[in-house]
């Protein structure tokens, strides 16, 4: 009897990243022979140091956090019930292999394996985890314009009726709220043009302090710091980033892994139905031995025979290509792929479940909730909210106040000794844009930035919506599928065992029998392919619901977290 594909007591290991990709899947067919060679040809091919992300506007990120996090309790328990097993942790560094060691020290491959070696080792993950050290490396970078800068300078008339020499040596620093400090030290000594006597200083030399502070522009926001609080917004806004390349690696990965069980499962069908006709062709040569059977129905069943050992090595080749792609996800502990062997196979498709008990509008929830896309969106516009204030600073006038201290000292180098006493100087400086063109020109161009974000927004939202409940239907569809199919390939064995009796009896001929086992062959291969389209559908409903390890995206090496709140400024247009 034809092996209808065995149903194993081991679990689905679904993992909680995975990439809706429905274009790959949703318009698969299965017909008897090609239940695998459909997904084989579009399958598309695919570390730094993990630093802690920059905590940005502490009230309105925590508040993002806190909407990220919470969820409809009674969503959040049906779907953790419904999904059987979370995925391994990553950075748990074991070998492949070790896990699934059997008895007499051989490997089975399951899905959790292949799934902790994309964690650990596939190129795209790795390739957008480095997005970090490259988010880190520029908020590094935007924090350099806060550093200390120490100038120094040294200019010297040695020849001519006035010979003098001055040196200085300053450190400044721009500030977090502006501003700008500095002090330092110079000295000026020699003959001074009488135009230039404040150059020359006292025998000491002169020590100098100042600061200045703005009064409107650039009090609450500059160009330094919208530069550094768009870094510190694109080091969070990579983490859905790598996330995102999380879900859709992990989803292929199932498809490959699937892809591969059933090119399995395939070519047991077939073996099966080969195995049927040379058991069938000792007992013919008998039966025309002896005159029972004419020997053209022994022909007829060699035919069959070379028929379907052709069938098998196209079966054979489609298990193998399979293999091979997963090797692109399967990894050894050294990262390169690894092609599983035949004895590698876990058994066959495990049982398939009902997973949905919940409603959409839960789903729907809880998919607006964990999906990358969005949170990557909303910060992308807080982004563009720092270039708007910016913008809108650029508007106001520019009015700086200053505040300078200085002392002389050593012995006075004048009679009037009027470099001796402590002297403070204040200012104030403005500069005022009229008709402000290069600042309404960015408020205008980043306000239609902000909506096109606005507008891709409100799309992914509605589009994580329309695949939650596309991906629903196509799970409860090809659930619904493998139950019909299976009663159908019952029913086809049944009719193979009655037909292969009746010509053991010679009530029926050659013809009937190889139609009646092609039947039952049909309908194993069809069953196959309903459950490769039942797990696919899995993987794309988790997909959908953005399910993701949140040890995923957390970094390893911490360092202090600034917090800093980017103010709201008034509307200057």
């Amino acid at each position: 009897m034809l092996a209808l594909g065995c149903a194993t007591d081991s679990h689905v290991t679904p993992a909680r990243d995975a990439h809706l990709k429905t274009s790959s899947v949703a318009n698969y067919s299965s017909p008897a022979e090609e239940v695998v060679e459909n997904k084989l040809g579009d399958l598309p091919l695919g570390e730094n140091s993990i630093e802690d992300v920059e905590n940005l506007e502490p009230a309105t990120s925590n508040a993002l956090q806190a909407s990220t996090q919470s969820s409809d309790q009674s969503s959040s328990i049906k779907l953790l019930s419904a999904i059987e097993e979370l995925p391994p942790i990553p950075g748990q560094e074991t070998e492949v292999g070790n896990d699934s060691l059997l008895s007499d020290g051989s490997m089975q491959v399951d899905l959790e394996m292949v799934i902790q070696a994309v964690y650990l080792h596939f190129p795209l993950i790795r390739a957008a985890q480095a997005s970090r050290g490259i988010a880190a490396g520029d908020t590094q970078s935007a924090r350099g314009a806060f550093d200390h800068k120490l100038a120094s300078g040294s200019e010297n008339q040695a020849l001519g009726f006035y010979e003098n020499y001055r040196q200085e040596l300053y450190v400044k620093r721009d500030t977090y709220w502006g501003g700008e400090v500095f002090g330092g030290y110079r000295i000026g000594r020699g003959n001074f043009e009488p135009w230039y006597l404040e150059r020359q200083t006292n025998a000491g030399g002169e020590f100098k302090s100042g600061v200045v502070v703005p009064l409107a522009q650039n009090r609450w926001i500059d160009a330094n710091r919208a530069e550094l609080w768009r870094a510190q917004l694109e080091r969070r806004r990579v983490e859905p980033a790598i996330q995102a390349e999380i879900i859709a690696s992990i989803l292929d990965a199932k498809v490959a892994y699937w892809m591969w069980i059933a090119a399995a499962e395939n070519r047991t069908v077939v073996d099966n139905l080969l195995d049927f006709a040379l058991e069938r062709n000792s007992a013919l040569k008998r039966q025309v031995e002896t005159g029972d059977r004419a020997e053209i129905e022994l022909v007829d069943n060699q035919r069959l025979i070379v028929s379907r050992e052709s069938k098998l090595i196209e079966a054979n080749r489609k298990l193998q290509q399979s293999s091979i792609k997963l090797a692109l996800y399967l990894r050894s502990a050294d990262g390169a792929p690894l092609i599983p062997d035949e004895d590698w196979m876990p058994g066959g498709f495990p049982d398939t479940i009902s997973l949905i008990d919940h409603s959409v509008d839960e789903d729907i929830v809880v998919a607006q909730q964990n999906r990358p896309e969005t949170r990557e969106l909303d910060l992308q516009r807080r982004q563009l909210n720092v270039d708007l204030q910016q913008a809108e600073n650029l508007c106001l006038p520019e009015v700086n106040g200053a505040l300078i201290a200085s002392q002389d000292v050593g012995q006075a180098t004048s009679f009037k000794k009027d470099k001796s006493e402590f002297e403070l100087t204040a200012a104030m400086f403005v500069d005022v844009p009229l008709e402000r063109n290069k600042a309404l020109g960015k408020i205008r161009a980043t306000r239609s930035k902000i909506a096109q974000v606005t507008a891709k927004r409100q799309y992914t939202a509605d589009k994580i919506s329309t695949e939650v409940r596309y991906t629903r239907t196509a799970l409860r569809a090809a659930y619904e599928r493998v139950g019909k199919i299976k009663e159908s390939a019952d029913l086809a064995v049944r009719m193979e065992l009655a037909e292969q009796k009746a010509f053991e009896l010679g009530a029926s001929t050659l013809l009937n029998v190889n139609l009646r086992e092609q039947q039952a062959a049909d309908a194993a291969a069809e069953l196959v392919a309903a459950r490769f389209d039942y797990f696919v559908a899995l993987a794309e409903y988790q997909a959908s619901l953005g399910f993701s390890d949140s040890l995923v995206s957390e970094n390893k090496d911490q360092e202090a977290a600034e917090e800093i709140e980017i103010p709201a400024l008034p509307n200057m247009n």
